[in-house]
């Protein structure tokens, strides 16, 4: 059985076949995984490590802007990091901010 633990931090956007060729594994496979054992489609899930990082960010460094956040972890920009962050978190990333 494959032991499938990733601990890459995805800062880029990044498809699933590009994934499948770092980690060396079938596309098919790597997304039935996924689904799986997270309940995610492949974007969402790497959405959830990316709010995941964003999180650890706002905790380790709380005068960093979120804009600059959200560049960081992968999201073109606030609005689409933020809309994202609360679906997720259930409130937005400047109120998770205020009550960490």
């Amino acid at each position: 059985m494959f032991n499938f633990n990733l601990s890459v931090k995805i800062y880029r956007s990044i498809a699933i076949i590009e994934l499948c060729k770092i980690i060396g594994i079938n596309r098919t496979y790597l997304s039935n995984y996924i689904n799986n054992t997270y309940g995610l489609n492949f974007n969402l899930w790497i959405n959830h490590l990316r709010i995941e990082e964003a999180k650890q960010l706002m905790g380790q460094t709380p005068k960093r802007s979120l804009s600059e956040i959200a560049e960081r972890i992968g999201f073109t920009d606030l609005a689409h990091f933020s809309k994202q962050f609360k679906l997720q978190e259930g409130v937005s990333p400047s109120e998770w901010r205020k009550n960490m």
